[in-house]
């Protein structure tokens, strides 16, 4: 899908897509996938983005979340952001989905969230 589909789509999505999207939306390769991810884990992602933004050489193609992993698909320079990735998707797998508190290993919610 084009930057340009996906962005016509964002009408339906959540607002914390919405809003992070068009916020980092130049770091975005033209060829765009898809993006999703649960709402609990923004802060993740603009974590994420914000150092994206700053390397020249990386450019994101594509993010996603399944199950308690957040998935970054990019092209670029080196390795640089390999930690970065993987850092992330260890604060997912710890976050409440919902609210972004942290949660054990496993579990998806929190016990407010449930």
């Amino acid at each position: 899908m084009s930057k340009e589909d996906f962005e016509k789509r964002l009408t339906h999505a959540p607002h914390w897509i919405k809003d992070l999207y068009f916020h980092y939306e130049h770091v975005f390769a033209e060829d765009l996938v898809s993006v999703h991810w649960s709402r609990g884990w923004s802060h993740i992602v603009e974590g994420l983005l914000r150092n994206f933004e700053k390397d020249p050489n990386a450019k994101i193609v594509k993010i996603k979340s399944h199950f308690s992993q957040l998935y970054v698909h990019w092209y670029g320079i080196g390795n640089n952001q390999d930690d970065l990735i993987e850092q992330a998707n260890y604060c997912c797998a710890v976050s409440c989905r919902e609210c972004g508190s942290l949660i054990d290993l496993g579990d998806r919610y929190c016990e407010h969230c449930r």
